[in-house]
């Protein structure tokens, strides 16, 4: 892919928040990569990206509060990249992504239109 062409990213087969599957496409259209995303609600990491600002008052301690929320940013981040980004992002990464721009869509079945 040259450098500039535009990556799709789009949301497919939405079923709810917790569980859908993500579509990357080049330019024209042709497929990259997907990513099933299916977040479990009793697993600590899925709690505290839902609510971030909470899960680092409750985890960082008072006495190096900067160092302890970026470790917990980065173990979180790493699990992001795990279980919602996977190889979506590994392939958006790759060496010929630099400088692409990806475009984020949800398709209309995932937006709710029916038309």
């Amino acid at each position: 892919m040259a450098r500039g062409d535009g990556l799709l990213l789009e949301v497919v087969d939405y079923k709810d928040p917790q569980r859908w599957r993500w579509v990357l496409k080049d330019a024209s259209g042709d497929y990259l990569a997907d990513q099933e995303v299916n977040l479990d609600l009793q697993d600590p990491n899925t709690t505290a990206i839902l609510d971030l600002q909470g899960h680092l008052d409750r985890h960082s301690s008072p006495g190096d509060r900067m160092a302890e929320q970026k470790r917990l940013i980065d173990e979180l981040s790493r699990w992001i990249g795990s279980k919602v980004s996977g190889k979506v992002a590994c392939r958006q990464a790759g060496p010929d992504a630099d400088g692409d721009e990806v475009i984020q869509g949800i398709t209309e079945k995932a937006r709710g239109d029916n038309s």
